[in-house]
């Protein structure tokens, strides 16, 4: 049954222009890279920070699995 908690959306900055593209938990797993909405630049999700927030993202999503989603 899907809860839609990776439907989440995370904003992602920009480093060259500081513009916030948002996309949701589960685009940003899938995907190593995406277009600033503003400017263009290629931001690499592959680097450390980007998968870093990706990962901790994935970790309160199964918090709030266990915690609210979960039968027990």
């Amino acid at each position: 049954m899907p809860d839609g908690l990776e439907e989440i959306e995370m904003p992602v900055r920009c480093p060259a222009c500081g513009n916030n593209t948002l996309r949701s938990v589960r685009w940003l797993k899938a995907h190593l890279q995406l277009g600033c909405d503003t400017c263009q630049e290629t931001i690499r999700l592959d680097e450390r920070g980007s998968r870093d927030a990706i990962l901790d993202a994935e970790k309160s999503i199964a918090r709030i699995r266990r915690r609210f989603l979960d039968p027990s």
